[in-house]
């Protein structure tokens, strides 16, 4: 029989998993929004109008090493989640995803290099949230395990978007 802590600790990880994992998936909402910033902007030509293929190069990079860092993450983000438990795994990852957006929401749109540390650290927090989250599966009972994993499955798409 659950508790109400345990149902407190569902509630708690859904929320982590709408609001952390899938954050640097929505990478299409996403790169509209940094164009129209400017970010990576400086690596355009004088004169040149924005967006120019040398931004949407740099900010496809950007992607693409988040998303790289986010699949190497794999291995060191369980291993977290299993030496340091649930509760330690996603507040480690909170704090990455968190630390991440804060610094996208305060750099300079010509600092591409911060960007790209930023949205790594977005990426590897995102992965290993979802990692916490699906051990969260086992303080229910087996014939509620579908249900929970395919809710923490539909929030990540939810977060992506």
């Amino acid at each position: 029989m659950e508790t109400a802590a345990v149902w407190l600790a569902f509630v708690l990880g859904s929320a982590c998993g709408l609001l952390y994992i899938g954050a640097i998936c929505g990478w299409g909402a996403i790169s509209v929004i940094l164009e129209a910033d400017g970010v990576c902007g400086d690596a355009c030509a004088p004169g040149e109008e924005l967006p120019c293929p040398a931004q949407n190069n740099n900010l496809l990079l950007i992607y693409t090493i988040a998303m790289s860092a986010m699949n190497l993450s794999g291995t060191p983000g369980g291993i977290l989640c299993d030496k340091c438990g649930v509760i330690g795994g996603a507040a480690a990852a909170g704090v990455a995803v968190i630390l991440g957006a804060a610094a996208v929401g305060v750099l300079d749109s010509s600092d591409s290099t911060m960007f790209q540390a930023a949205f790594v650290l977005m990426a590897c927090g995102g992965n290993t949230t979802f990692f916490a989250a699906l051990k969260m599966v086992f303080m229910f009972p087996q014939e509620k395990h579908a249900t929970i994993l395919s809710t923490i499955c539909a929030l990540y798409d939810a977060s992506s978007a």
